[in-house]
């Protein structure tokens, strides 16, 4: 088994590796096909000059090596050169995405002590640029295209306004990257991210990148804001592998270059499982395939046994977070074979190096196996906070035979399509408006993304804002993926205890705003 800790020495010897295969691959003079967009190839070596010229305009700026860089990356070529040039040149990725609003991208900035934002220039906003540069932050904008088109990249709001005093003192201690979490619990945390967590194998020889005509390349959809997403991209280079990418999950066009490449091991997550079913692709497209992967969102035993018999290949459900470093608990090919009947539901057993563990909600004491409570994890990645444990939010159960079930959440939080959102969150955020005199947040079930936020909202008297008025001043102040479906109520239905009864405002909110509404919610 793993070691739980991992020496100044180990860390060292991944962090060498990783940067020279990063180097090898972005090499300017690379004439290999590396990231296929559409129908469009941009080479390893299109991709190491974007690489290149980021650098340079990060020179300009200050950002030096050690210094905090926010990537705000879209999947596309330019975003894959930004991760992989700046983990490369020792500066340190903090990961956001172009779906947060400019006040958020701001926080995670000043909270990370970053040197420069780098960002799509779908994404450059003037105003943006202005606020970064008062607090002594530059901006990197980064090319959409592909091919040679990639290759440029400017600097803007390069210096500080005079007077302002940038601290963004160099992340040390093995640190490849920082993962902001969701923030459904609260404000969003830094979640350092060490090399040894990369899928750098120091012992690996360094080879020249494949030709995708030899070896097929990774499908890539998920997210380059993720570290689920980051982890493909890395994976990938890791075995010299080339990567097909897909700004966003699109059925058809996945299932074209699963189908074109012949890939034998892949997945999405479980609602675009739901949209393959409900779309009715032909089994045949993915004749070939060894093992579907799937995770980041809980998946119905139900949906499992639909996808498994309608496509005949076996699906592997995995288990992890952005704090827990990546999935701790997943199956295997040979679990699924030994134990798929009996333990349909389970999301596996907990991977090498990872101990797993059932506590009581109040007294924190390990309960016997089987007795439900709370998830908490040891892992590498939690080695440094105290005695290496660290308490999920999620209510589990471990069985006699190892296997992890997931029971649901612990807290207020509900999982859309795999993005989780806080209902606290969201009932915090309305009861800001001025036009609103109180809010209660739900989440409602929704058969292709699971659960689907939902807000009802009581106005103040006098006032008068409709449901539509309220999603779009929520878009401005949120992440696109939390923005609710909207219902202006006359009351809130109470409990006991005062407080919003979420049971009854479901039952309020379902026929006015569920997926089942006539057109017209907000």
């Amino acid at each position: 088994m793993a070691t739980e800790t991992s020496t100044d020495h180990e860390t060292a010897d991944h962090e060498t590796a990783g940067i020279a295969r990063l180097r090898a691959v972005l090499d300017p003079s690379l004439d290999v096909p590396g990231v296929l967009t559409g129908s469009d190839w941009t080479t390893w070596g299109q991709l190491g000059r974007c690489a290149e010229s980021i650098a340079a305009r990060l020179d300009e700026i200050g950002a030096g090596a050690g210094c905090p860089v926010v990537l705000v990356l879209r999947n596309r070529p330019s975003g894959v050169a930004a991760l992989l040039g700046t983990l490369a040149s020792r500066r340190v990725p903090v990961l956001a995405s172009s779906l947060h609003p400019a006040p958020q991208i701001r926080a995670i900035a000043a909270a990370a002590g970053a040197g420069a934002v780098v960002l799509d220039e779908e994404d450059h906003a003037a105003g943006l640029d202005r606020e970064l540069a008062a607090e002594g932050v530059g901006s990197v904008v980064i090319p959409s295209g592909s091919g040679e088109a990639v290759v440029g990249a400017r600097a803007v709001a390069a210096a500080p306004e005079p007077g302002v005093r940038r601290e963004n003192a160099a992340i040390g201690g093995g640190v490849a990257m920082i993962v902001p979490t969701s923030g459904t619990t609260g404000a969003p945390k830094q979640i350092p991210v060490r090399w040894e967590q990369l899928p750098f194998d120091p012992a690996a020889p360094i080879r020249r990148p494949a030709d995708p005509a030899q070896r097929p390349p990774v499908v890539q959809a998920l997210s380059m804001a993720t570290i689920t997403g980051v982890r493909g991209v890395l994976a990938a280079v890791a075995r010299e592998r080339s990567i097909a990418l897909l700004e966003r999950v699109d059925i058809e066009q996945w299932t074209r270059l699963v189908e074109r490449f012949g890939v034998r091991r892949t997945g999405l997550p479980p609602a675009a499982m739901r949209m393959m079913l409900d779309a009715k692709i032909p089994p045949r497209r993915l004749r070939g395939m060894e093992a579907w992967m799937t995770g980041s969102a809980p998946l119905e035993p139900g949906l499992q046994r639909e996808f498994e018999e309608y496509f005949g290949v076996p699906v592997l459900v995995a288990y992890g977070s952005t704090e827990l470093g990546g999935s701790v608990a997943a199956w295997t090919l040979g679990l699924h074979r030994e134990w798929r009947d009996r333990k349909l539901g389970s999301v596996g057993r907990a991977r090498d190096g990872v101990r797993l563990r059932i506590v009581d909600e109040s007294t924190g004491e390990p309960v016997p196996d089987g007795e439900p409570g709370i998830l908490t994890v040891r892992s590498p990645a939690t080695a440094g906070t105290g005695d290496g444990w660290f308490r999920t939010s999620d209510r589990a159960r471990i069985d006699a035979d190892g296997f992890l079930f997931i029971l649901g959440r612990a807290d207020d939080v509900v999982i859309r399509g795999g993005f989780k959102v806080s209902l606290g969150e969201l009932e915090d955020l309305f009861r800001r408006h001025p036009a609103v005199l109180d809010a209660g947040a739900v989440g409602l079930p929704d058969e292709r993304l699971g659960r689907l936020p939902a807000v009802g909202v009581v106005l103040a008297q006098g006032t008068s804002v409709t449901a539509d008025d309220l999603r779009a001043w929520a878009i401005e102040r949120t992440a696109r993926y939390k923005v609710p479906r909207i219902a202006v109520l006359p009351s809130l239905p109470m409990g006991s205890s005062h407080k919003v009864d979420r049971t009854k405002l479901a039952a309020v909110l379902e026929p006015l705003v569920g997926p089942g509404a006539a057109e017209g919610g907000a």
